[in-house]
């Protein structure tokens, strides 16, 4: 049963969203702006580290954590970013 779980969220993930997965489980860093425009983007070696960087859409970075695939652990937030890291799913999960 999990088996086909995880087939279908695999299946309803997007181009992008796989983009972000892969791109996570290599070094890059997944991180959202805490501010009134909130933007989100996923940088090479970790945020501020002066890597090349890409904007993640919000309904992106929304989308793939509802479906559990990211979260920001306890201690890796603070007034100006969250910092998300993957679930077991997240590193788990087929693409």
């Amino acid at each position: 049963m999990a088996e086909r779980i995880k087939k279908q969220i695999v299946t309803k993930l997007s181009a992008k969203m796989k983009e972000v997965i892969e791109k996570m489980r290599g070094d890059w860093e997944l991180a959202k702006s805490i501010s009134l425009t909130g933007h989100a983007w996923i940088q090479k070696g970790g945020t501020g580290k002066g890597g090349e960087s890409k904007a993640v859409n919000a309904s992106t970075l929304q989308a793939l954590y509802d479906r559990n695939l990211i979260f920001v652990p306890k201690g890796r937030e603070n007034y100006r970013l969250e910092r998300y890291e993957l679930t077991s799913l997240g590193k788990t999960i087929q693409l």
